[in-house]
């Protein structure tokens, strides 16, 4: 009897013992697949930090002033300015990062500021940016610090205000 029980005898094709070999290869696989599909995807939701300073830099710093950026735009507010009370009482720069990407999607009316300048996951890149950007001491390293010269061609300030100058929103000054 113990020869019985140490012997592995052979499967009749189709029966339930056989089918049990087949399936628990397939089963590996599958729970393999279940782990590696999720984990594939890890990453790709975050900014882009680098480009977010390039778009920053060459969109929106003719008229934003952002120390870390380098830029002195006086048109719009003074990002460091804007959220510096705000974070030294503790707001999360998460909530900033929220904050700077409505404020890009959807412009206050009447705002100098125009829709549409940065959308998409470039609109996530500026706002993550900013918010890291705003109100830190010291000057971004690495990437970040070569970001700046890698940036696209955007609006300087004089083609903002001439823009909204056509478009009646700002009067020209006295004399001009």
């Amino acid at each position: 009897m113990s020869l019985a029980r140490n012997t592995v005898w052979p499967q009749a094709p189709g029966s339930a013992g056989c089918a049990r070999f087949r399936i628990r290869p397939l089963l590996a696989v599958f729970a393999a697949a279940a782990v590696a599909l999720p984990l594939g995807a890890c990453g790709r939701d975050e900014p882009d930090l680098t480009k977010g300073k390039a778009m920053f830099t060459q969109k929106c710093g003719s008229c934003h002033a952002l120390a870390r950026a380098g830029t002195q735009g006086t048109t719009g507010p003074n990002l460091d300015a804007a959220f510096r009370a705000a974070l030294d009482k503790g707001l999360s720069r998460e909530t900033v990062e929220g904050i700077v990407h409505r404020q890009i999607l959807h412009p206050r009316r009447a705002s100098v500021m125009p829709a549409g300048l940065v959308t998409g996951a470039d609109a996530k890149d500026v706002a993550a940016y900013v918010s890291y950007a705003a109100h830190r001491a010291g000057q971004d390293s690495g990437a970040l610090a070569q970001a700046a010269a890698r940036g696209v061609s955007g609006p300087t300030e004089d083609d903002v205000v001439a823009a909204l100058r056509a478009a009646a929103i700002l009067r020209a000054p006295a004399g001009a």
